[in-house]
């Protein structure tokens, strides 16, 4: 809707439009990235395992939550994994503290996602929480998905990893 359109709606009804749209354009850019898995998706179908970093599973307030994720070759269905590292809510990575789980879990024929959630100080409880329900529902979305059935969303688990602090 172009700014000459606005100008005819009253004010609370011009506020709603932009709303609409900018709502609009968070689920393009959410569909867009589930396209993208799964066209990468269909092609390990084909041949090789998947490896993909910095998936957005989640936008909350405009922030992206990323997750990587490895599917195996074969046609599947594979059991999938979720990993949420460690660091008490306010430190560690999808990429570093549960990376001993990758090679592991991969030779067993699992799917995995290695998932981010957003850290303190900056955010607070329930919001890491909120993050990993995220991951689920998107892991089990994406699952469900009729043109890749690499993994079954009734057999997913969920690893917590713990960082010591000395």
């Amino acid at each position: 809707m172009g700014s000459a359109c606005f100008s005819l709606l009253s004010p609370s009804r011009r506020e709603a439009a932009r709303g609409e749209l900018r709502s609009t354009a968070g689920q393009a850019k959410a569909c867009a990235t589930s396209i993208s898995v799964i066209l990468a998706l269909a092609l390990a179908a084909a041949g090789a395992p998947l490896d993909k970093k910095d998936v957005e599973y989640s936008r909350p307030g405009g922030k992206p939550v990323l997750l990587d994720l490895h599917i195996p070759d074969g046609p599947g269905p594979f059991p999938a994994a979720i990993l949420v590292h460690g660091g008490g809510f306010d430190e560690g990575s999808k990429s570093t503290n549960v990376r001993p789980l990758f090679d592991v879990l991969a030779n067993a024929g699992f799917a995995w996602f290695s998932i981010d959630y957003r850290l303190a100080p900056e955010f607070r409880f329930p919001q890491a929480n909120d993050d990993l329900n995220s991951a689920i529902r998107w892991v089990k979305a994406n699952a469900a998905a009729p043109e890749m059935q690499h993994w079954k969303a009734e057999m997913i688990a969920c690893w917590l990893t713990k960082t010591l602090k000395l």
